[in-house]
């Protein structure tokens, strides 16, 4: 798999290599030899893609976050539980262009979901997202 335009990377505790492939609107799973594994996303740029444009990405827990700048520039947080596939988002209106997700997230599983909290930095502060 040709990754197009990739903007940043996380590795996993089993050493898989996520990339975010901005490009392909899309996260390319990469194994520790470099093998393509699997896409999350990427169907074609169409409104039922997954993500518009994956800036940057985290691991914790089981859960992939996927910072986002939509095509009508409205931010968010992808969050996907890779172990069933769920997706949940969290918006980011309060920051108009988010550049960096800064500390991975400390996820807390519950009956309901998925709970937890999400640092974001726009270039010039730190604004700190809780979800649940």
């Amino acid at each position: 798999a040709v990754v197009s335009t990739q903007s940043t990377g996380a590795l996993d505790e089993r050493d898989f290599v996520y990339v975010a492939d901005t490009g392909n609107h899309r996260i390319a799973v990469f194994n520790h030899e470099g093998c393509f594994m699997k896409k999350i996303g990427g169907g074609g740029g169409g409104e039922k893609d997954l993500f518009s444009i994956p800036i940057d990405i985290s691991l914790s827990s089981g859960f992939l976050f996927v910072l986002d700048s939509q095509k009508d520039d409205s931010p968010r947080v992808v969050i996907v539980n890779l172990s069933d596939g769920a997706v949940n988002t969290l918006s980011l209106d309060s920051i108009e262009r988010p550049l960096r997700l800064l500390a991975s997230p400390s996820p807390t599983s519950r009956d309901t979901g998925l709970a937890g909290s999400i640092l974001v930095h726009d270039g010039s502060s730190v604004t700190k997202f809780t979800f649940d």
